[in-house]
């Protein structure tokens, strides 16, 4: 190894013993000095090793990253000179292996909660990658891609809400004039008598104590010499779901896919390309309910599917 270092980086393997060696306190022993030479040959291997992009992932991942923040082709050639990358192609197949591995694993995680019962939160919104010119040498000065985002989060604890057997008295029954003067029936809002009704056969048991009632003497106490932590000892969320929902560990990416998410239209053609990539949550669906999640615009149009699905 010492000879490879001098053909191939001159004084590097010197270097580094004479670091580690540290003579300038006390002479070392011979013994000393064949121990921290063997030592910098482990340091040369681990080295070599994380120049070695066919047994290195930190090269592939960090490669995959700088492709993912807009390294060119000659950014990536030049790290695999340096040391920080991998071959393009090689980047490409491994990303590629990653997507079919997640497409994998988020089928069979939806097919466990299914099977298991468990509660399903979906995620959808948008975003824009809007690149601009400095000079430009047209009347389009930007191009934008507006991408879709789709995260299904699977909560293990807390179980699924079973589908109503009749999905006709979920919403109230609206007529609605159209423009051309026909009169269209669409649902309306939640039926407030099916939710007092649901109230009452599942969730009985929520309603037999207060909220301060569950808590302890301590947590209901408040000392007036430190208000601040009294009020805050009155929200005791300590339950296992409640610090699942704060970690990412539970959430899977669905796909991310090219679509803009403007309008009632956009919004229906995310939601049949994410039902296609996983074609598992509609097996789901025909059993429990799944929670949609979004700002505002995802509640408004998805609000309107609802409305128009009658």
């Amino acid at each position: 190894m010492e000879a490879f270092c001098e053909k191939h980086a001159p004084g590097l393997f010197q270097q580094v013993y004479s670091s580690i060696l540290n003579e300038s306190k006390e002479t070392p022993t011979a013994k000393r000095k064949e121990l921290q030479r063997v030592r910098t040959v482990a340091i040369m291997h681990s080295m070599s090793f994380y120049r070695n992009q066919k047994i290195c992932p930190m090269q592939k991942a960090n490669g995959l990253n700088l492709k993912m923040c807009g390294a060119s082709y000659n950014s990536l050639m030049s790290g695999m000179v340096l040391g920080y990358s991998c071959h393009p192609k090689t980047l490409q197949n491994y990303e590629r292996a990653l997507a079919e591995a997640n497409k994998k694993e988020v089928k069979k995680r939806i097919v466990e909660a299914t099977a298991k019962k468990q509660f399903l939160l979906l995620i959808e919104d948008d975003i824009h990658f809007i690149h601009t010119s400095h000079h430009p040498t047209t009347s389009q000065t930007s191009t934008a891609w507006h991408m879709c985002t789709g995260l299904l989060d699977v909560q293990e604890k807390m179980p699924a809400v079973s589908t109503p057997s009749d999905l006709t008295k979920l919403h109230r029954r609206v007529l609605v004039t159209m423009k051309n003067g026909a009169v269209k029936q669409c649902r309306g809002g939640a039926d407030i008598q099916s939710v007092l009704e649901y109230f009452d056969s599942t969730l009985r048991e929520f309603f037999v104590s207060s909220y301060l009632g569950t808590l302890s003497a301590e947590h209901r106490r408040v000392d007036m010499s430190n208000v601040k932590q009294s009020c805050e000892n009155l929200r005791v969320y300590s339950d296992e779901a409640r610090h699942d929902l704060e970690l990412l560990s539970t959430t899977w990416l669905l796909d991310e896919f090219q679509q803009s998410l403007k309008s009632v239209a956009d919004y229906r053609a995310a939601l049949s390309h994410l039902l296609n990539e996983a074609p598992e949550l509609k097996d789901y669906l025909r059993q429990f309910l799944v929670v949609l999640s979004g700002d505002f615009p995802t509640w408004k149009y998805n609000k309107k599917i609802i409305a128009e699905v009658c």
